[in-house]
């Protein structure tokens, strides 16, 4: 069993990224099945076995903000240390749009027909009463 252990850094301020992804792969950074891979722990450390995918050739890296890092597995050592580099990619404008269904559209125009039956039918009852107490009097 040969296990990498090392520690996913900023590039710039060398300080440990928690959480980042880190995973065996080929020497593009792509994903091989089985899919082997951890996320570093608080201070950046994270370890992994290279024998549970003998297909894979690097060790790729990446972190919210950050670019990726492919490093080859090494040969004569047990340590691999991954340093990321911020990333200058900007996500695009998008907009949201929501198309009310027509399920939503019917279901409005039903609650929106019993109230003016309702408005109506208490119109009604309180002219009916004017009436009434018109003619009494």
């Amino acid at each position: 069993m040969t296990l990498i252990k090392g520690i996913v850094t900023d590039k710039e301020d060398s300080s440990g990224l928690p959480q980042a992804n880190v995973w065996l792969s080929d020497s593009q950074g792509k994903k091989i099945t089985p899919l082997i891979g951890v996320a570093s722990d608080i201070e950046g450390n994270y370890t992994l076995d290279t024998t549970q995918n003998p297909q894979a050739t690097h060790i790729t890296a990446s972190y919210m903000g950050y670019g990726k890092t492919i490093a080859p597995i090494p040969k004569n050592s047990t340590t691999l240390d991954l340093p990321l580099s911020e990333s200058d990619t900007l996500l695009k404008e998008f907009e949201i749009v929501y198309d009310k269904s027509k399920e939503e559209e019917d279901e409005k125009k039903k609650k929106l027909k019993k109230a003016l039956i309702v408005g109506g039918i208490s119109l009604v009852v309180i002219v009916a009463t004017i009436i009434i107490i018109k003619k009494i009097k």
